[in-house]
């Protein structure tokens, strides 16, 4: 993050420890600093949008943007007729349409879905009301292809992204 906003105050990262309930922490102050510097800390879901320094960054900037927010909100599923599909979902129109055309200026295209869903399926909540969730879908042997080519997901997602690149092989020409 420091390199690609210089702008962007931060404190000198500590290491990270677990708590005595097991969960892994930091000190966060560099994302703090670069959520509020860029107006997204503090906002709700339902009020975030794609930040301006992202639109205006180099490509792998917006990448790194991309592979994170998806790491987060997003999925990479392995269907059982073998099907692959990559996607982002929130309850924020705004901000799925804006992930929607950060991908197009990679060339992969989506399509994006509207559904009621349960509160409680939503971010965990518990609350008997029905929320509106907006996903995009990459399902698309090419689209794929391509997200798998800039898009460089970590951790368990990352692995399953390498797993669809293998299954991408045999079936890009």
């Amino acid at each position: 993050l420091c390199e690609h906003f210089p702008n962007v105050e931060v404190k000198e990262l500590q290491e990270f420890q677990y708590s005595a309930a097991g969960k892994l922490g930091t000190n966060h102050s560099v994302l703090i600093a670069f959520l509020r510097e860029h107006g997204v800390w503090g906002k709700r879901a339902d009020a975030k949008r794609v930040p301006r320094a992202v639109w205006r960054a180099e490509p792998e900037v917006a990448a790194e943007f991309l592979a994170g927010l998806i790491a987060c909100d997003g999925s990479v599923a392995l269907k059982a007729n073998g099907g692959i599909v990559i996607s982002f979902a929130s309850i924020n129109r705004d901000l799925v349409e804006d992930v929607a055309y950060l991908l197009l200026r990679f060339g992969i295209k989506t399509r994006l879905e509207h559904r009621l869903a349960d509160s409680a399926c939503v971010f965990g909540a518990r609350t008997a009301k029905s929320k509106e969730l907006w996903s995009l879908r990459l399902a698309g042997v090419s689209d794929l292809a391509r997200f798998c080519e800039h898009i460089h997901l970590r951790g368990r997602k990352g692995e399953r992204q390498e797993y669809v690149l293998g299954e991408l092989a045999g079936r890009i020409e």
